[in-house]
């Protein structure tokens, strides 16, 4: 369910150099990220819209933004190999079983080595697990040392974590978790970012995002191309929905106790 929108980030000479199966792979590895794990669906948009606001916010070019977005919509690519009893399950994990999932940093950098148009994304993924007190994984690199991207895909990626639903507990309310970011500065987060992330709450740019992790807000896929469609806070039957990639409009219906979009006419 991956959008395409920060291909208007790149410049001319880089999506240019873009083919239509690069487009596919990039479809292909989001729907795969997504089907992996079904407690995390929508995780990766929400992920990539907290990141992408942070990133206008510390004025970067259009360019940068979307590689970071890249990295957000792809940090977790690396559970495709986390076998399945240990990605779903609702208990402690063991010694173990934590380990493996502290491989998929780097088994993402891994798996992207080999696409170049992937490569401004690998920054994030492999230091979204990085420590600012350098107690994080898989290098255990500190402070700015660690790259900017992943330091900022941490925050938003732990904040999403904690406000939405898991097999293991209920989601904390924003607050809470705005709370243990504040509570983990220095240690797991970097200050600095924690205080623009805090202060884009404030001024409500994060509502909407927000809401989409409990329900509020439904996120469907577009049956054309997977590009994830966000909906108002209030929907109803009958209402309309339209695709930013492939331009087409839907309409909304119910199926039973979910939303779907149907073609009009």
């Amino acid at each position: 369910m991956v959008g395409l929108d920060f291909l208007k980030g790149f410049g001319r000479d880089r999506r240019r150099h873009l083919t239509g199966p690069d487009l596919d792979t990039l479809n292909l590895l989001a729907n795969v990220v997504e089907g992996r794990d079904p407690y995390t669906a929508g995780h990766t948009w929400r992920v990539s819209r907290y990141v992408t606001t942070m990133a206008r916010h510390l004025k970067w070019t259009k360019e940068r933004v979307a590689s970071i977005e890249l990295g957000a919509l792809f940090h977790d690519l690396g559970k495709i190999s986390t076998e399945d009893h240990i990605l779903k399950k609702s208990g402690k994990l063991t010694h173990d079983e934590f380990e493996k999932i502290k491989a998929h940093p780097a088994e993402g950098k891994r798996l992207l080595q080999g696409l170049k148009f992937l490569k401004p994304a690998v920054a994030g993924i492999y230091a979204h697990h990085e420590h600012y007190d350098g107690s994080g994984y898989p290098e255990g690199v500190e402070g700015e040392e660690i790259p900017v991207e992943g330091r900022i895909i941490a925050i938003a990626d732990v904040f999403d974590a904690l406000t939405s639903h898991r097999p293991y507990r209920q989601p904390l309310k924003p607050e809470g978790a705005l709370a243990y970011l504040k509570g983990h500065t220095r240690t797991h987060f970097d200050p600095k970012l924690v205080v623009l992330f805090s202060s884009i709450w404030d001024e409500g740019m994060f509502k909407k995002t927000v809401l989409h992790s409990d329900g509020a807000i439904p996120l469907l896929a577009c049956p054309k191309d997977g590009q994830t469609i966000a909906l108002g806070e209030e929907v109803s039957e009958g209402d309309g929905a339209f695709c930013p990639v492939c331009k087409t409009r839907f309409i909304l219906a119910r199926n039973k106790d979910a939303w779907e979009v149907k073609l009009t006419g």
